[in-house]
């Protein structure tokens, strides 16, 4: 509780002092360091027994994650929250069973998102936004490591999310998308850039919602624009060209919020 509490008292701090000058300075590893250790272990996750059979079906998963108790779910702590929807819940990104090009792979997600008893926990947790910021860096680490990305995939689509946006204040969001821009690779993740659109989408970011909000079209591998293009061509998901535009939309944004991130 008392590193929860200074966790809050130094989000008040660096967003307060915007008050005092035209552009607030935050320090993204200054910030990151706080909050490094805020799940140092999370001993309280479920676990499932030894030989069972995960379906990776949205159903069957669904169904796994409905065994939990009641009672289990709300005794464990934000962390343990977290590391059991991150090791079992593994559906997306995006649907890519889906015979059509244009299913609504967002919506799909978000719809099976919000049936989830461990999701709506760990979203209704005061300190879900310090949890999330502390695990994002560990799990870009893991993948730079291993070179394999799909669990920081699965992590960002829960932080762009609809439960995860509607569970952060503004001051919050505005945090996350530096912290997004700060992180990311030159070669763009497609799952990188939802987190942004998400955040612009949010908070309702007019030039962003004016021009490429207007045109985004969900498909089987998330948003796209644009689509077909001037050549007849159909795309799915963004693509570094698309993922550049929202790259672009994103700096402009934070630029915009008065906040920079050093």
């Amino acid at each position: 509780m008392k590193k929860l509490i200074h966790f809050v008292i130094i989000i008040q701090l660096l967003l307060t002092a915007c008050s005092k000058d035209d552009t607030t300075r935050i320090s993204l590893e200054e910030f990151l360091k706080e909050v490094e250790n805020v799940c140092i272990s999370a001993t309280d996750a479920v676990s499932a027994p030894p030989g069972t059979a995960i379906p990776g079906d949205a159903t069957g998963v669904k169904g796994f994650f409905n065994l939990i108790p009641d009672e289990t779910i709300r005794s464990m702590s934000t962390c343990g929250l977290l590391e059991t929807l991150l090791k079992y819940y593994r559906i997306g990104p995006w649907h890519h069973a889906s015979s059509s090009l244009y299913f609504p792979a967002v919506t799909w997600f978000n719809d099976n998102l919000r049936a989830n008893k461990v999701a709506m926990e760990l979203f209704n947790r005061n300190d879900v936004f310090s949890v999330l910021v502390s695990k994002y860096p560990k799990v870009i680490k893991d993948s730079e490591e291993t070179n394999y990305t799909l669990p920081l995939q699965y992590f960002e689509i829960l932080l762009a999310s609809d439960m995860c946006m509607a569970a952060l204040n503004k001051e919050e969001r505005i945090l996350l998308m530096g912290l997004v821009l700060k992180k990311m690779e030159a070669k763009y993740l497609n799952t990188t850039c939802h987190v942004m659109i998400a955040v612009m989408k949010s908070c309702n970011y007019t030039p962003f919602m004016k021009t490429i909000g207007a045109k985004l079209q969900e498909t089987a591998n998330g948003y796209t624009f644009d689509s077909p293009d001037k050549n007849g061509l159909h795309h799915i998901g963004l693509g570094d060209y698309r993922a550049g535009i929202i790259v672009n939309y994103a700096k402009r944004f934070l630029k915009d919020t008065k906040i920079r991130m050093l």
